[in-house]
């Protein structure tokens, strides 16, 4: 439903990114860095400690994006950056942009290779920016 997927809320929405994964710790360091205009949670689920939401475990955490709301519940991959980009300034755009439907189907298939290609692109991501960022 489109109207729904404009709608304004103030809930939390949790963000589980993989903080083990350079290329994701610096992507969620631009995010933290914004002020946000709903309040975000950011879990680490690389760390023993992080909770989950039922219907997500440390294993699906680490391979794909989620984001969690208790409106919206669980939401992964591109539809997941697509939430949190629409509540970030400078990136709102970007995620109602990304949240239409057409656009949304093709954002989640290159979503889907850059999973397949992620360790090759980490690998270049750290001789970009050497060995403090591991």
């Amino acid at each position: 439903m489109i109207e729904k997927e404009f709608t304004k809320s103030n809930e939390t929405l949790k963000v589980f990114f993989d903080g083990s994964c350079p290329l994701c710790r610096s992507e969620i360091s631009l995010y933290q860095n914004k002020k946000s205009s709903q309040p975000l949670e950011f879990v680490d689920v690389s760390v023993a400690q992080a909770n989950f939401p039922t219907g997500l475990s440390r294993n699906t955490a680490m391979a794909r994006f989620h984001v969690y709301t208790k409106e919206r519940g669980l939401i992964s991959g591109a539809r997941a950056f697509s939430e949190l980009w629409k509540r970030i300034p400078g990136w709102k755009t970007l995620g109602y942009v990304t949240s239409l439907p057409g656009i949304g189907l093709f954002f989640e298939g290159v979503y889907r290779l850059f999973l397949v290609l992620r360790p090759y692109i980490v690998r270049l991501f750290l001789k970009i920016k050497g060995p403090s960022s591991s």
